[in-house]
């Protein structure tokens, strides 16, 4: 008889050696001991490899199941386990999801050891493993790898790997083992980081928001290797690493032959509009991030933000309720927009269509977010999404949606599958916050909405992301794009739309050589002006691998351009490559089977985030390790002082490109009072001009209004025109106080914007306060 086990976790500390032991309620040690990360990065290539340590310490056999997140657009691809009683290795292959359960099953009845793999129920961001029959005194080491192709954060590489997890709110609809899982506090077990980054060109950013990180650099800064500096860490929140390279904006093309495979695969990925891309600086704060010269679109827009206000949100819903407003006050003069609160069920702040951009629908607007809160229960965003795609149209207005949510909801599919319904006439953008949010949601949302998808961690702040967002939106891009492959592919991805410094990529298999040229194409969206950029796959060498195979068939697979399920299998198993219709499957034959009789079943909890501590709440099995009976010392242990705004950074190179001597950290520099800036941006106007607040003026620059006017002449435009005027000095403040923060930049664009269309050069304009400049600003 199998016993299952999912018990309450107690924590001890064997505190002369600093080694963390956690148990069940029956005083078992839980079998995962540790986890390591090995990563190498090359110029936007991702490929990982997982090594999870189990160890069975009871005294009879175990099934042990272990559920864990990955990110939506990694591939799979390969399950390796070695037992250590033997030293034998069992290489896992992909077979048809419901024979490998049955293979599995049968195995497992039988007594042999039986390891099984595959997604959790629908959810393509998470994995769940099974280990079945580990013997008494058994350490099992799973190796599992996966390929990925990068996108851009700040124009950098982005390396964002999950590790953490909270289980959904409650709800009826949910059968997936994440959703019922038991959550580890923090240090039930270690993880460890080997990450390797290389490139043709040397690195000039290397950035972690998330970790301390000690990294090597080789002697012309192509190649680093990055630890962490506490070397064994607590997998208590996501990896993120951002690095950057002198040649990133460069177009990347590689073809690939496998000796495995009589078919060749390539891959295409460039940065739209690379020419605007310059002055690629070496920023010392992650919350001043890069910006050029971006102007709004000229199309005419509607944007609908959807906001989740469940119970999960409690702890973010300030930052949130700041980040709406920033929204409401950056979007482009000429413009419709509507928020959409959602939780269990969903609010509308103006019920039935957008409105238009005026003073008095931003007033409301503004009254309406500042009563939003986190009591809307649970995260159901299929009504929500589906009302809002069902919204009147507004002729003559391109409609932009951005979800923003911290969880997973019911059925993350189905709204995929409703939002690439209306493809095309609706692009949706989604921001995942936390640990907590569907990464198979919030990149789903955007593959099949035409959008962009970004990801904050819980040391970063909402508002920079919801700006970068919102910039996507407002910026020129190029959509309907189309790919012409010089021999028809076997299978073929594309993105649809390419956004201003975000990778446009392109991936696919062929059964004969690509010889000849590859065309991209699509339409701007400021002007409908036709793009076309071309590559020449003639002039690549082959290189060994099966990455990109791997990589363009996941591709392939997320966007849902292979629905055949017999191809999807065939290809699956073919390129190794796991899907909904596969699983990972290994049968070890022992030489004498086990007793079914001793098995017991024991889930691994997954690792607690530092969001729970937040506010963060999850289905009643989190607990908070405060509320353990821990002596001083142990908590001192448990929790390791967390500076939330802490920012470690590594300058190989100085700014004429000479190798430093070592690298060295940089602090972030402490943020400016949140409350302030929405006091400066609460007086902007729709059109982009300010109000003039005498209050404001003196309260910043020190000088009265009348003060400042005796500087200029009687016939300058801005002693006769006090909107101007307003607008020039709080332009001024802006620049002084928050001096390359992301958060005012389109605030400021629409400003300055405003004055070049009323003749005045901001610029000029403010070389007249010769006297503000000098002694009262840092201008």
């Amino acid at each position: 008889m199998c016993i299952r086990d999912r018990s309450i976790f107690c924590v001890s500390f064997a505190l002369a050696t600093g080694y963390l032991r956690v148990f069940t309620s029956d005083g078992n040690e839980i079998p995962l001991k540790s986890i390591d990360y090995s990563i190498q990065a090359i110029d936007g290539l991702m490929s990982v490899c997982i090594t999870q340590m189990y160890t069975n310490n009871r005294s009879h056999p175990i099934d042990a199941t272990y559920t864990f997140p990955v990110n939506y657009h990694m591939a799979t691809t390969n399950l390796t386990v070695l037992y250590s009683h033997d030293n034998s290795v069992l290489v896992a292959r992909l077979a048809p999801k419901e024979k490998a359960r049955e293979y599995y099953e049968r195995a497992r009845e039988a007594g042999e050891g039986a390891v099984y793999m595959g997604f959790d129920g629908v959810q393509k961001d998470m994995l769940s493993i099974d280990l079945g029959n580990v013997l008494s005194g058994e350490t099992l080491e799973v190796k599992i790898t996966f390929v990925e192709k990068l996108k851009t954060e700040d124009l950098s590489w982005a390396i964002r790997i999950p590790t953490t997890f909270i289980p959904p709110y409650p709800s009826d609809g949910q059968t997936s083992r994440s959703s019922q899982a038991s959550v580890a506090p923090h240090g039930a077990y270690s993880m460890t980081l080997n990450l390797v980054v290389q490139s043709l060109s040397p690195i000039t950013r290397l950035i972690s928001p998330s970790h301390d990180i000690v990294p090597t650099f080789d002697s012309d800064n192509t190649r680093a290797v990055v630890r962490l500096k506490n070397e064994y860490e607590s997998p208590d929140r996501d990896i993120v690493v951002l690095y950057r390279t002198s040649e990133i904006q460069h177009p990347q093309l590689v073809v690939q032959k496998s000796s495995k495979h009589d078919t060749y695969a390539a891959v295409i990925s460039f940065l739209p509009f690379a020419e605007y891309l310059s002055g690629l600086r070496l920023d010392t704060n992650r919350t001043q991030r890069y910006y050029s010269a971006k102007k709004y679109l000229k199309a005419k827009s509607e944007f609908v933000f959807l906001i989740d206000c469940s119970g999960s949100m409690m702890g973010r819903i300030n930052q949130a309720r700041e980040a709406a407003k920033l929204f409401l006050k950056s979007l482009p003069p000429d413009s419709y927009f509507t928020f959409v609160f959602f939780g269990s069920n969903y609010q509308v702040a103006s019920p039935g269509t957008s409105v238009k951009y005026t003073e008095e629908t931003i007033a409301e607007a503004w009254n309406y977010l500042s009563q939003m809160d986190a009591s809307m229960g649970g995260t159901e965003l299929y009504q929500a999404m589906e009302y809002v795609l069902n919204m009147p149209r507004i002729d003559g207005y391109m409609r932009n949606v951005l979800v923003m949510t911290d969880g997973e909801v019911t059925d993350p599919q189905g709204t995929i599958n409703l939002v690439k319904a209306k493809a095309g006439s609706t692009y949706v953008s989604a921001i995942g916050i936390g640990a907590g949010a569907s990464r198979h949601l919030v990149q789903g949302l955007a593959e099949a909405g035409r959008g962009a998808s970004h990801f904050i961690t819980e040391d970063e702040t909402i508002t920079p992301k919801v700006i970068e967002a919102l910039n996507n939106m407002c910026v020129d891009r190029i959509q309907d794009i189309q790919i012409q492959w010089p021999t028809k592919p076997q299978v073929s991805y594309e993105a649809k739309t390419g956004f201003y410094g975000q990778p446009l990529v392109a991936a696919g298999i062929f059964r004969e050589r690509p010889w000849g040229v590859a065309v991209i194409s699509g339409y701007r969206s400021d002007n409908g002006k036709y793009f076309e950029k071309t590559f020449d796959l003639d002039s690549m060498k082959y290189r060994e691998g099966e990455e990109v195979y791997q990589l363009a068939l996941r591709l392939a697979l997320n966007n849902g351009s292979i629905e055949d399920r017999e191809t999807i299998r065939a290809l699956s198993m073919k390129y190794s490559v796991l899907s909904d219709e596969t699983a990972f499957i290994a049968v070890k034959l022992y030489p004498e089977q086990v007793d079914r009789e001793d098995v017991k079943e024991v889930e691994v909890p997954i690792m607690q985030t530092r969001e729970i501590g937040r506010g963060m709440v999850g289905n009643g099995q989190l607990f908070y390790m405060d509320s353990l009976d821990n002596s001083r010392g142990a908590k001192k242990m448990l929790h390791r002082t967390v500076h939330p705004d802490a920012n470690y950074m590594y300058e190989p190179l100085s700014a004429d490109g000479v190798n430093l001597e070592a690298a060295e950290v940089i602090s972030s520099t402490t943020k400016k009072d949140k409350k302030d800036l929405m006091e400066l941006i609460a007086l902007q106007r729709p059109d982009g001009s300010f109000e003039l607040k005498p209050e404001i003026i003196k309260k910043y620059l020190n000088r009265s209004v009348e003060d400042i006017k005796k500087e200029l002449k009687d016939t300058d435009l801005l002693h006769t025109n006090e909107k101007a005027l307003s607008t020039v000095l709080m332009l001024i403040i802006l620049d002084k106080e928050y001096s390359g923060a992301s958060e005012v930049s389109l605030v400021r664009t629409k400003a300055i914007d405003w004055l070049d269309n009323n003749g005045i050069s901001y610029e000029a304009a403010k070389l007249e306060f010769k006297s503000i400049n000098n002694a009262k600003t840092d201008l």
